[in-house]
């Protein structure tokens, strides 16, 4: 008996001694104070005015993500509180400061709900389409945060690959260009940049990439428009007749002077993406103008310009090849010749062929 109560004084004493070093050890913090915050896209700023105590190490902020415990931890050094990657529900933040111990003061609680995060508000208006040679992706970023962009494919070795591309433009576009000539499905989302476990939903289309090609058949185009022709029955439908010893030629009058222009109707829509010029086998081509501009339509009213050039060739026989400076699809097309070599008021083109895709 006498035994068992010397074991009870013994565990009573040492609980005791615990007990009174809790009490010895006890730290009272001083909370944070006032905090402020701001929402952004998929993110969360707080902002506090740091304890003056010596004892406060660092703030510590608390939350629950989709069941996993977070934290974050912000020195009293920090110029900025942000946190990010967050979806845009409601959370409950706990705000607590610190010392260097880890002992931490009674909790502020924040409830706020972040906006939508911007990868998400890019997928809505993400798009693709085909072009010459792959296909184009384009955006919406009203956010003007960074986003990451990305596109599965098949390669020209029919190898699979995956294009990405981070940007911040409100409006964006990239060409993905080399892919499989054949039709297949093309994968295309929004991720947040850095983070692959963000990622919107998946989009997919089937798309067969344009393949250039020179138009062959030109016989039923038509001629709408053009300012001149010399009087010795040489019209601009020549251009289209695929035979170099015929030209199109302006009149050589005075009062016929330059800019002349060309305007024909291919008789369905078109993108097109070069246009090659051959010059008549004459002296009569170093009287070639040096400027164009090639204009394109769908209605025959409403032009844009697709190309400005300053180096129309003299060159004999021989194709020149430019490129616009946009690829579009296009009905019309003009074509205008100004600022003539020798103070000459016409010129001869034997040829105008055009490159592009079938729509």
């Amino acid at each position: 008996m006498n035994r068992l109560i010397y074991f009870k004084t013994i565990i009573l004493a040492f609980l005791l001694f615990l007990f009174s070093c809790d009490k010895e050890t006890a730290v009272t913090l001083p909370t944070i104070g006032e905090v402020t915050y701001e929402v952004g896209y998929g993110e969360i700023s707080f902002n506090w005015n740091f304890p003056q105590e010596q004892d406060v190490e660092y703030v510590r902020v608390d939350f629950s993500d989709e069941g996993e415990d977070k934290l974050y931890s912000f020195s009293r050094y920090a110029e900025d509180a942000l946190i990010m990657n967050l979806q845009s529900r409601e959370y409950t933040f706990s705000i607590r400061t610190a010392d260097k111990t880890g002992h931490m003061s009674a909790p502020i609680c924040i409830n706020a709900t972040p906006l939508e995060p911007a990868y998400k508000v890019v997928a809505s208006s993400l798009k693709i389409e085909p072009v010459i040679g792959g296909v184009a992706v384009s955006w919406e970023n009203p956010t003007g945060k960074d986003i990451q962009i990305n596109v599965d494919y098949l390669d020209g070795d029919g190898v699979r690959q995956l294009y990405t591309s981070i940007s911040s433009e409100l409006t964006g576009k990239r060409y993905v260009l080399g892919v499989h000539t054949e039709e297949q499905v093309f994968s295309y989302y929004t991720s947040g940049p850095g983070n692959f476990l963000q990622l919107s939903e998946i989009k997919t289309a089937s798309i067969k990439p344009y393949q250039e090609v020179r138009f062959q058949d030109r016989s039923e185009w038509i001629i709408v428009d053009f300012t001149s022709q010399s009087s010795q029955n040489e019209p601009p439908t020549r251009i289209f007749d695929d035979n170099l010893s015929t030209f199109w030629q302006t009149d050589w009058r005075a009062a016929d002077p330059f800019p002349h222009h060309v305007t024909f109707d291919m008789l369905s829509s078109r993108i097109v993406t070069k246009l090659g010029f051959y010059n008549r086998d004459h002296n009569n081509a170093q009287n070639a103008p040096t400027d164009f501009i090639v204009e394109g339509s769908l209605d025959g009213v409403d032009w844009t310009i697709y190309g400005s050039y300053n180096d129309f060739p003299t060159t004999r026989n021989t194709e020149i090849i430019y490129s616009l400076d946009a690829l579009s699809s296009i009905r019309y097309l003009r074509v205008t010749f100004s600022n003539p070599r020798n103070n000459v008021v016409f010129f001869s083109l034997a040829e105008l062929y055009v490159y592009g895709a079938f729509l």
